[in-house]
């Protein structure tokens, strides 16, 4: 399927945990900026990550040497239960899922591909309390051994995006 989903898991588990982030900072008023462009395109701030994300991998599995040559790319994206369970947006609740999506590898961003993620993405969350469901059933020790059991193996996805949730910004008066 050539389907880019990064490194392998690593063989064990790390006996010291070593994080790779990098966080972006966006300047005073640019969260302002991007979400009243978001929403001017009809898409989410979710939307328009998800899809620079897919144009960045695009970008840099084209530059690789490798004989084989990705198609797509698939992304794991945290879906909120927030507001279908009634919990205050105030509050940091665990109630997610996660939407799986696969995309063709496009260096090239357009807001249509962000409007059009951001609408498979809302329409398919009442769908995904199903699939947080399902974990429910791995008791006695399974639980543990699912996640333990991915171990060295191929990742599931090559783009993870997780949330808080709704960024809200003062509106310049």
């Amino acid at each position: 399927r050539k389907v880019w989903t990064g490194n392998k898991v690593v063989p064990k588990a790390p006996s010291s945990a070593k994080n790779r982030v990098q966080i972006i900072t966006v300047e005073e008023g640019g969260a302002a900026r991007i979400l009243a462009s978001a929403k001017k395109h009809g898409t989410t701030l979710t939307g328009v990550i998800y899809i620079l994300a897919v144009n960045v991998v695009a970008q840099l599995s084209s530059e690789q040497p490798s004989k084989k040559k990705y198609k797509r790319v698939n992304g794991v994206i945290a879906a909120s239960f927030q507001r279908l369970a009634k919990y205050s947006p105030d509050i940091v609740a665990d109630a997610v899922s996660v939407y799986t999506s696969f995309d063709k590898l496009d260096p090239n961003f357009s807001w249509e591909k962000a409007a059009s993620f951001s609408s498979k993405l809302h329409k398919e969350i009442p769908r995904l309390r199903e699939i947080i469901g399902c974990l429910k059933f791995l008791k006695g020790g399974l639980f543990e051994l699912y996640f333990t059991g991915k171990f060295g193996t191929k990742r599931e996805a090559g783009i993870l995006i997780s949330n808080l949730g709704a960024i809200r910004v003062k509106q310049d008066e």
